[in-house]
C-alpha cells in the first residue's frame, strides 16, 4: 500500500470562497502532507469552525483530510430553494481516536441554514464500505468541488484507491435510498421535519418535487455505477432533474419513470462487473496506514 508520505503531486485545487456560490480555481503544489494554506476565506464561515471547536475540543482546520461541497451544488441541480451543503473528514487527535471520548461525527446546529457534516475517517470508511450513496459520491466529485484549505494528500491516496470500495452493495444502497425518497414523496402533505422551504414546495406543487428529483437521480446514478463501477456526480441529465425539481413533471410522471428505472436497476445487477463485496483487507490496510501516518505527523506520536 502506498503511503501518503513523500508523495509529490501537482493538483488544481479550488480555493473555495464562501460568498454566494462563487468559486475561483488556483494552481496549488502539494508536497507530501504539507499544503500551502490559502489566503482566501475558508470553505465555511468562521462561526462553523468555532462551533466545531467548542463541541469537540480540537480544530477542524488542523485535523481535516478532506472538505468539499456536496448535494445539489455538486449535482448541478441547485436552484433558489437550495441550501449550501458541506462535508468533511477528519483524523481526530489520538485521545479522541482511541480514548474514552471518541469522535465519530458532528453536524452544524439544525437551526442554521448552512448544512455542515463532519465525519471521522474511520466512520467515513465504514460508510464507503456500505456504498452509502451520499458518502460514496465524495470520491467522484469534480476537482472544483474540493477545497484546498481542508483537503490533504492523505485523501488523494483514498481517491486513487477508490475502486477497492466498489461492490454490489451499491445496488441495495442506491435502490434503498431511492425507495425511501419514493415513500416520502407519495405520502403527500408535510411533516415536522420539513423546513419552511420544503413545506412551501409541497404547498405549491402538491408533492415534494425535491424528493422526486432525488429519487430519479439516485436511481440513475445507481444504474450507472452498477453497470460501470463509476459515478458521474455532476449530472449530464441535470436539466431534466431541475425540471422535476421545479415542478414541471406531474407526480404520476415521476412515479412511472421511477418504476422504469427500478426495473433497469434490477437488470443492471444481473450483468454488473462489480464484485459482490468490497476489498475489506485492502481497505483496512488503507485506513490503518493513513491514520498511523497522520498521528505520527500531527500528534508527535511515534
Amino acid at each position: 500500500m502506498s503511503s501518503p508520505n513523500g508523495l509529490l503531486r501537482v493538483f488544481y485545487y479550488s480555493l473555495c470562497v464562501h460568498h454566494g456560490k462563487q468559486m475561483t480555481v488556483a494552481k496549488a503544489q502539494v508536497i507530501g502532507e504539507n499544503m500551502t494554506r490559502p489566503t482566501t476565506p475558508r470553505i465555511v464561515p468562521d462561526e462553523a469552525y468555532e462551533a466545531f471547536y467548542a463541541s469537540n475540543g480540537f480544530r477542524l482546520e488542523d485535523h481535516s483530510i478532506m472538505m468539499c461541497r456536496r448535494g445539489s451544488q455538486t449535482h448541478g441541480t441547485d436552484n433558489e430553494h437550495s441550501d449550501e451543503d458541506y462535508f468533511g473528514v477528519v483524523v481526530p487527535p489520538v485521545e479522541r481516536l482511541i480514548g474514552l471520548s471518541q469522535f465519530d461525527n458532528w453536524k452544524y446546529p439544525e437551526e442554521k441554514e448552512l448544512d455542515v457534516n463532519i465525519f471521522s475517517f474511520r466512520k467515513y470508511v465504514g460508510l464507503l464500505i456500505k456504498n452509502n450513496p451520499t458518502v460514496l459520491e465524495t470520491l467522484w466529485l469534480r476537482r472544483i468541488d474540493y477545497c484546498n484549505s481542508g483537503t490533504k494528500n492523505a485523501f488523494r491516496v483514498v481517491m486513487q484507491n477508490r475502486g477497492m470500495f466498489s461492490s454490489l452493495r451499491a445496488y441495495h444502497a442506491f435502490s434503498g435510498y431511492a425507495y425511501d425518497q419514493l415513500k416520502r414523496m407519495t405520502k403527500g402533505g408535510t411533516n415536522a421535519r420539513m423546513g419552511a422551504k420544503r413545506k412551501a414546495i409541497v404547498a405549491k406543487y402538491g408533492y415534494d418535487t425535491k424528493n422526486a428529483s432525488h429519487l430519479l437521480r439516485l436511481y440513475r446514478m445507481g444504474i450507472e455505477f452498477v453497470e460501470t463501477g463509476e459515478l458521474t456526480v455532476y449530472r449530464p441529465d441535470r436539466a431534466e432533474l431541475l425540471a422535476v425539481k421545479n415542478g414541471e413533471w406531474t407526480l404520476e410522471a415521476v412515479k412511472t419513470e421511477a418504476e422504469i428505472l427500478h426495473e433497469r436497476m434490477r437488470s443492471a445487477k444481473e450483468t454488473s462487473p462489480l464484485p459482490k463485496q468490497p476489498d475489506i483487507p485492502a481497505i483496512e490496510k488503507l485506513l490503518v496506514g493513513i491514520t498511523w501516518d497522520y498521528m505520527k505527523q500531527h500528534d508527535n506520536f511515534s
